[in-house]
């Protein structure tokens, strides 16, 4: 939220705005349906950009047809309140995994965030397909590394590039620059 921050105000130094991160680690759509008023109406917002996906099937614990439903659920819970508000809303599918990105995009988490933003663009709201996105910069990432690796005989993969942490799931600060950018492309 922060590099998005930055650069709106940066370039563009004569708009009025203000920006509120009403993000809470670790929680679901669900939880982000029941925080709206309080965290986003209260403050009068005009635009919502929200990410959920992750925390909802459990970092794919629960990769299921019941959890991905909760998700969708509070998805249309939380379009439908904002354009009832006059409040835009642009859902952002989750941010990738470290997992293999040539191999990624076919996953469940892929698949249930591109309902989610269908269902967004169906009730009005937009959608920014971060996953993607991400997955290309993840891929160029990758590609470096390997010329890393064969140039240098780099073994110890804690020196080669990422965008996560070593939990694979949490950005590290080169992951939230890529979801930053991705973001800030989705808005145009």
């Amino acid at each position: 939220g922060k590099f998005i921050e930055n650069y709106t105000l940066l370039r563009y130094p004569s708009r009025k705005v203000r920006f509120i991160n009403a993000g809470f680690g670790g929680d679901t759509a669900e939880g982000g349906l029941k925080r709206l008023e309080r965290d986003v109406f209260a403050h009068k917002a005009t635009v919502l950009t929200v990410a959920f996906g992750m925390n909802d099937i459990g970092w794919g614990v629960y990769a299921d047809e019941e959890h991905k439903r909760k998700y969708l659920d509070a998805v249309r819970g939380i379009v439908s309140a904002c354009h009832e508000r006059g409040v835009r809303v642009y859902l952002c599918s989750a941010a990738v995994t470290g997992a293999d990105p040539s191999k990624s995009e076919e996953s469940f988490l892929q698949k249930m965030c591109d309902e989610g933003m269908a269902l967004s663009k169906s009730l009005k709201g937009e959608a920014i397909d971060v996953q993607r996105s991400m997955r290309e910069i993840q891929k160029r990432v990758w590609a470096w590394n390997e010329k890393l690796k064969e140039a240098n005989k780099i073994k110890d993969e804690s020196k080669l590039d990422s965008l996560h942490a070593a939990d694979g799931v949490h950005l590290n600060d080169l992951g939230q620059l890529a979801m930053a950018f991705a973001i800030l492309k989705g808005l145009g």
